[in-house]
């Protein structure tokens, strides 16, 4: 579900569901999500995020199956006036991009990176779009 318009001074948010689309449960996951204002069409990747270190996720068995929707993830700064028109001129584009990690049925670690994006067109914001790049999983 992503942002409803585009705002000057108003935060971006998006809510998400996560799904476990594996053949196992999936345990203390550890989800780090973004929303940037960026060159549309995307000249580089967003950096790849370091999951958190093993120990750092007391193995207290978190389990996660299906879909489990999250909070919100809201971007700290509010839309400026330039990022607005950026947007609306088909310059950039609000992009929502990060990674889940997480411990599958037999302790090992995984991670999903993930990016979609919504670009202005016909006078509103799309639905979202995968990014050609940023979408991998291990």
């Amino acid at each position: 579900l992503g942002p409803p318009a585009l705002k000057e001074g108003v935060s971006p948010r998006v809510r998400e569901t996560i799904q476990n689309t594996g053949r196992t449960p999936a345990y203390n996951d550890a989800i780090q999500a973004f929303i940037t204002v960026a060159d549309y069409p995307l000249i580089r990747n967003f950096e790849r995020v370091t999951c958190p270190p093993d120990d750092s996720q007391p193995d207290k068995r978190r389990w996660f199956l299906g879909k489990v929707p999250r909070r919100e993830t809201v971007r700290e700064a509010p839309l400026t006036a330039e990022e607005i028109t950026a947007i609306q001129t088909a310059k950039s584009a609000l992009y929502y991009h990060g990674t889940v990690c997480y411990r599958d049925i037999f302790h090992e670690s995984h991670r999903t990176d993930f990016c979609m994006f919504w670009k202005w067109d016909a006078g509103r914001l799309s639905p979202s779009l995968p990014c050609d790049q940023g979408n991998k999983a291990d």
